[in-house]
């Protein structure tokens, strides 16, 4: 697959707010080179018109410098593995890649093949979720990761004692990292991959709902996720930012989900809820 890389550059605002402007397009994921400097990636079939319009919108707004050009798949992959760097979420969490030493400092570890899937837990959003995750008992619970990307917050969930997750992703890439992902930290058995959107997804309900994706998706879905969602069951979402969230939290309302807590990390926002009886 053909994929296209634009190196953003000279603007004096932050990577996050760039990033923040191109969320809700579908991006496979971005890389801060320095001071003024960002890379993303999509592929081909998604640069549409609509992207090109926002970015002649952030040239403008930002004075910044955005040069295109097309790149090969294995070449990406190979440029996003060479800085990875392990994350670390307090003392609760490491996520890592093969060529990181293990360490025992943690409760928990995940071992990922790094890709450009967005959950490596680089961003701000995932790194919310493991915080929000690490607030609330896994153990025999059924869980759904929406939009899995790595399977990152599938694994943790199982690792944390979840009996079954379903991990749904409508990027290829994500769901086949999810599977290799899955296998490298023994958790195959009771994760189930999906490639799709929900409608793919046949199991009914869940206890636990993970969905950190983006605030139009997240949006769109809350009447199905809370459908899915058991009587006082929790829905764990981000992906959008600090000044959405009202429009989140009223939407919700509507669909039985009353705010439990949020969690606020640069210009992102994470959110629980709970299924109203």
């Amino acid at each position: 697959m053909q994929y296209i890389e634009l190196h953003f550059s000279d603007f004096d605002c932050s990577s996050e707010l760039i990033m923040a402007h191109l969320y809700t397009y579908d991006f496979t994921g971005f890389e801060e080179v320095g001071q003024g400097q960002l890379i993303a990636y999509l592929a081909v079939t998604n640069y549409t018109s609509a992207l090109q319009e926002e970015l002649s919108i952030l040239k403008q707004k930002y004075a910044l410098q955005i040069v295109k050009k097309e790149i090969q798949d294995q070449n990406w992959n190979a440029e996003w593995e060479k800085d990875y760097q392990p994350v670390c979420v307090d003392q609760f969490c490491r996520i890592r890649a093969e060529f990181h030493k293990p360490s025992s400092r943690f409760e928990h570890e995940i071992l990922i093949t790094p890709q450009m899937s967005f959950g490596t837990g680089h961003h701000a959003t995932t790194y919310m979720m493991i915080k929000q995750m690490n607030q609330t008992i896994w153990t025999d619970q059924n869980v759904l990761d929406y939009g899995c990307g790595t399977g990152v917050l599938a694994i943790l969930a199982v690792k944390l004692g979840a009996k079954h997750a379903d991990a749904i992703d409508i990027d290829y890439w994500a769901y086949e990292n999810t599977k290799v992902n899955s296998i490298k930290n023994a958790t195959e058995t009771k994760i189930k991959v999906g490639h799709g959107d929900l409608s793919q997804i046949t199991s009914s309900t869940y206890s636990r709902i993970l969905a950190n994706i983006n605030r139009n998706t997240i949006l769109e879905s809350l009447d199905e996720l809370s459908k899915r969602l058991l009587p006082e069951g929790e829905l764990f979402c981000s992906g959008f930012l600090i000044e959405e969230q009202d429009m989140i939290r009223e939407k919700a309302k509507q669909y039985g989900l009353s705010f439990q807590r949020s969690m606020q990390r640069e210009q992102w926002a994470s959110m629980v809820f709970q299924k109203d009886l």
